[in-house]
């Protein structure tokens, strides 16, 4: 079927249009053009055509648009534009940060998140933008944005999905006290919480004693406590030994993840004198002692260690068997304690008769007694660096 007509078109379109015309049949094409700035005349064609007429912008940008003539003027005009490359990269457990490009000078935005509203970012952006950060998310969630870029009547959609990690943790843990004897109660207090601030971390906190100083290895002894407020107590009662905390949190919740504190500086735990109920004895000798022995006259001890293959050489403080010799009331009156390895004198209970003193350095128990009450076979004891040792004894008579 033949058409004949007069086409004569006057239009504005963006850069990078692609127009074409098609009509009838003809002995020649007719092209309508527009110039490259998007504005323009049409050149006038006569005939009949059967070719179709076409003709493209020098810059890209909208990627097609066809027209169809059936009689003298366009009947169908239609267009898509490329979509902006829209990313969601770096995702913390609290936020997105959001890039996209710019296929062609878009005229609005739409920018939406699914599921809950949009923080953070303008909505819409401005036409300028190509970046923003989303905030306030939930860890652990699947989130979708979606941007709509616009150029006048024309649109074009990008999304992007992204799921939100799990919170990081850090635990801290306090310890009272360090040093104690066999019996004594010693507690770690743990405070977990989130590297994004996303609420307060629900679990249990474990502790644990270990030898090893990077508690490797099991621990000697453990206790578990539930977090109150991000907070847990735990408290264990070891042997004697040399000892250090470690904490570790293990969530209830699906937003936080696990963590472990550092391992504490050492706690000592010393043994007891069952006779007395006091600490005789705290004594360093590595991670572990495996094997100890006393020479015969107990002055010295020596200790091996399995890990670091030393043997530890200890001086006892020892206080020779006997009693204090008595004293004269009215005489004078001086007597050495005979002891080894030893620092310091002091009398435990009772006291010493009147006129008579201890030198606590030197052991020397000197004066004149004035009356024959006081020490009264009270034990007299001496200290060295690593305990105390008693020594029986009566003082003093009358004349």
């Amino acid at each position: 079927m033949n058409r004949r007509g007069t086409v004569k078109r006057t239009g504005l379109l963006a850069a990078g249009c692609t127009v074409a015309l098609a009509c009838g049949l003809a002995p020649a094409p007719a092209l309508a053009y527009f110039t490259a700035g998007g504005s323009g005349t049409g050149t006038a064609a006569t005939g009949t055509w059967d070719t179709a007429a076409t003709g493209t912008m020098d810059t890209p940008g909208l990627a097609a648009a066809t027209g169809t003539m059936d009689t003298p003027g366009l009947a169908a005009a239609t267009g898509t534009l490329d979509p902006p490359a829209l990313t969601a990269d770096p995702v913390t457990a609290t936020s997105a940060t959001l890039s996209w490009n710019r296929p062609f000078v878009p005229t609005g935005y739409d920018l939406t998140q699914s599921p809950s509203s949009l923080t953070g970012c303008d909505a819409p952006p401005a036409t300028g933008d190509t970046s923003c950060t989303a905030s306030g998310l939930i860890p652990n969630t699947s989130y979708t944005w979606s941007l709509s870029a616009a150029m006048h009547s024309w649109s074009s959609l990008a999304t992007v999905t992204a799921v939100t990690p799990k919170q990081a943790t850090k635990t801290i843990n306090t310890t009272t006290p360090t040093t104690g004897p066999a019996g004594t109660s010693f507690t770690a207090t743990a405070a977990v919480t989130g590297d994004d601030s996303y609420g307060t971390p629900a679990g249990t906190v474990t502790f644990g004693l270990y030898t090893a100083s990077d508690c490797s290895g099991d621990p000697s002894s453990t206790t578990a406590q539930g977090l109150t407020d991000g907070s847990a107590t735990g408290s264990l009662q070891p042997t004697a030994g040399t000892y250090h905390w470690q904490a570790t949190y293990t969530p209830t919740d699906e937003y936080n993840n696990p963590s472990t504190s550092v391992c504490s500086t050492a706690i000592t735990v010393s043994e007891n004198d069952a006779a007395t109920n006091t600490v005789s004895a705290t004594i360093p000798v590595g991670v572990n002692p495996d094997a100890a022995a006393v020479t015969p006259d107990g002055a010295h001890a020596y200790v091996t260690n399995e890990s670091s293959q030393k043997v530890s050489v200890i001086a006892v403080p020892v206080l020779s068997a006997g009693t204090v010799p008595a004293a004269t009331v009215g005489d004078a009156y001086s007597f050495t304690v005979p002891a080894v390895n030893v620092t310091s004198f002091v009398v435990t209970s009772g006291a010493l008769p009147a006129g008579l003193s201890l030198d606590a350095a030197s052991g020397v128990i000197s004066g004149t007694p004035t009356t024959a009450d006081g020490h009264g076979g009270g034990p007299l004891w001496a200290a060295s660096r690593f305990g105390l040792h008693d020594q029986p004894g009566d003082c003093c008579t009358d004349r």
